[in-house]
């Protein structure tokens, strides 16, 4: 069963940033379940926002997501040869 949504270009400039915040954070509760309680699996996510210059990312810890991206990228050379 699918639900339609409609999308619109919403006008007011403060609806728009709060209704970006609300699902963001949403996007870092999945984040989150993702990784501790449902798999257990490492997550990492960059949500770029179009308020800030910044892109926001996930876990909030800047150490473990480099460290993430930088085995991902070890992972894929190895399996490659």
């Amino acid at each position: 069963m699918t639900r339609k949504v409609k999308l619109w270009y919403m006008a007011k400039d403060s609806a728009r940033k709060a209704t970006f915040r609300k699902r963001k954070k949403g996007l870092w509760k999945k984040v989150s379940e993702l990784s501790s309680t449902l798999c257990g699996i490492d997550v990492c996510a960059i949500v770029y926002n179009p308020y800030d210059n910044q892109p926001s990312r996930g876990p909030n810890d800047r150490v473990s997501i480099q460290e993430k991206t930088r085995d991902g990228a070890k992972q894929e050379d190895g399996n490659s040869r």
